[in-house]
């Protein structure tokens, strides 16, 4: 990544919680870790806001859109997004 003058990376999920990559000298990088599945290093993170994003389809709903897109997995919205603005995979 240096020679291609990379300077910062984002690091998405992990397959597990203990993943580690202690193995690469990230001292030259600007990281970010994209959820809190990278055990090492410590990296500064960044997480999803998943009841803002269902607040802004009610309120999208509420407005008069009905054409709103909001996809989760399932049961993980703990019923509080209305049935009608979910689509379940």
């Amino acid at each position: 990544m240096r020679a291609r003058n990379i300077q910062g990376v984002l690091i998405g999920r992990m397959p597990g919680p203990d993943t580690s990559l202690l193995g690469y000298d990230w001292s030259g990088f600007s990281v970010v870790a994209l959820s809190l599945s990278l055990a090492a290093p410590i990296f500064n993170r960044v997480r999803e806001n998943h009841f803002n994003t269902a607040s802004v389809a009610a309120q999208c709903f509420a407005r008069g859109y009905r054409r709103i897109g909001l996809r989760t997995r399932r049961g993980r919205h703990g019923g509080l997004v209305r049935p009608d603005l979910v689509f379940e995979a």
